[in-house]
């Protein structure tokens, strides 16, 4: 049997619902694990486009956390052939001090369609091989009073396994 090994880059992404309370029992956690190297907090909204090949872009522009106006537009599409989003192509254009309805419009005229908007709280915690992640997020598409969805990240930057 042939092993594969992981790039030295890989992200695992499981979502899961869970508890409003559980963020507190989280952060918890989390600020007592002694390899901690750095927290973050960011918020801001994400609008998704899409195309009917199923690839989509994002454009987020968070208004916390990471300051200086900083924004930019992602594009994911799936490779020919590819069953699932594990395997893609993935690209991220900073696109800072461009007006919004630019991108919206750039969006339009490569193709793709507005599908539906979030407002995203990222708890970032990032220890030496992994970064942990808890996000609050929001669907905002409709305007109306938005529904609370609890998403759990987990995203490894290096795996060892030990025998």
């Amino acid at each position: 049997m042939e092993k594969n090994n992981l790039s030295k880059f890989t992200e695992f992404e499981s979502k899961y619902r869970v508890d409003p309370n559980m963020l507190i029992e989280f952060k918890r956690i989390m600020d007592n694990i002694p390899e901690l190297l750095t927290f973050t907090y960011v918020e801001g909204g994400d609008l998704y486009f899409t195309k009917p090949d199923g690839s989509f872009a994002r454009y987020r522009s968070p208004s916390h956390g990471l300051g200086g106006g900083r924004s930019e537009v992602t594009v994911k599409v799936k490779p020919d052939g590819a069953k699932n989003n594990i395997i893609r192509k993935e690209v991220n254009w900073r696109v800072d001090g461009t007006p919004e309805d630019a991108i919206k419009e750039g969006l339009q005229l490569m193709g793709y369609t507005f599908n539906f908007s979030i407002w995203k709280g990222c708890h970032i915690y990032k220890f030496k091989d992994v970064t942990l992640c808890f996000y609050t997020v929001y669907d905002t598409t409709d305007g109306k009073l938005p529904r609370q969805i609890r998403l759990w990240r987990l995203k490894l930057t290096r795996i060892q396994f030990l025998n």
